[in-house]
């Protein structure tokens, strides 16, 4: 890839909170078109829908 593109290429793996860390970093980088985020599509999919169940735990829970 480096070859390719002609340019030095930095990799930073960013463990924790299953990928929310990293998923972060990325988003929070400037958009100069010089960082590529690869995650797991758990990132993706099963993180928003685990924060909905706890909230909705907890609401159960603060009802009773």
């Amino acid at each position: 890839m480096s070859e390719t593109l002609g340019q030095n290429i930095v990799i930073e793996n960013e463990p924790g909170a299953a990928g929310l860390l990293g998923m972060r970093t990325g988003a929070k980088a400037a958009p100069d078109g010089y960082t590529l985020l690869a995650v797991n599509d758990s990132v993706i999919t099963m993180l928003p829908n685990m924060k909905k169940t706890r909230a909705t735990i907890r609401s159960r829970i603060s009802c009773r």
